[in-house]
């Protein structure tokens, strides 16, 4: 099992669901393509372990997303 694998799992709690965690992550990692701004220090990463590492930081993936 890839880092990746254990950190969706670990956050697939925190959003109810598998599914719902993996169309988070996805959909911040196309605002962060976009230019949105990182919630977390991103400096060199790649977006993909940007938006997982806001997401269990943070809780949440998305700057639009209300806490």
């Amino acid at each position: 099992m890839g880092f990746e694998n254990m950190v969706v799992d670990e956050l697939a709690e925190k959003a109810s669901g598998r599914l719902k965690a993996v169309t988070l992550i996805q959909k911040r990692v196309r605002e962060l393509e976009r230019g949105w701004p990182a919630l977390v220090p991103a400096e060199g990463r790649a977006f993909i372990a940007v938006a997982l590492e806001e997401f269990r930081q943070i809780g949440r993936a998305s700057c639009r997303e209300r806490v």
